[in-house]
């Protein structure tokens, strides 16, 4: 049986995600996010759809919207 993608490990990337700085972010917090991230790919058989979806509420949620 494949693995499946716990809840509890989205979560926490996005608030690291969301939480780190956008202007200047320090090398040593953006390599943790993207080993993270690389990590979930062994999830991409069972939790396609989920990360997906994922992805872009945690973009939208990083992402500045325009006054």
């Amino acid at each position: 049986m494949l693995p499946t993608c716990p809840d509890a490990d989205l979560d926490r990337l996005a608030t690291t995600i969301v939480s780190s700085a956008t202007i200047a972010p320090s090398k040593h917090d953006q390599y943790g996010i993207i080993l993270t991230i690389k990590n979930m790919k062994r999830y991409l058989a069972t939790d396609a759809r989920k990360l997906i979806g994922w992805a872009y509420d945690v973009l939208q949620q990083r992402t500045p919207t325009k006054a």
